[in-house]
């Protein structure tokens, strides 16, 4: 399902409770360790695990159940 940035920033207010600052950062895709933005820049994820066991993005055993 493809959104485009004002959907997501809409849902965003709904939805998120503003408990701490945010990056204007809109990610596009990821993989292991490594996340991108919407421009390809790559990112060394280390917000990983905020609420849940870090296994990296789009992990193969965690995307094929």
């Amino acid at each position: 399902m493809a959104t485009n940035q004002a959907t997501t920033l809409a849902l965003y207010d709904r939805y998120v409770i503003p408990t701490y600052a945010r990056f204007d950062l809109r990610l596009a895709r990821g993989k292991g360790t490594y996340v991108w933005d919407e421009d390809g820049k790559r990112y060394l994820d280390f917000g990983a695990g905020i609420a849940v066991t870090s296994v990296g993005h789009a992990h193969p055993r965690v995307i094929r159940s």
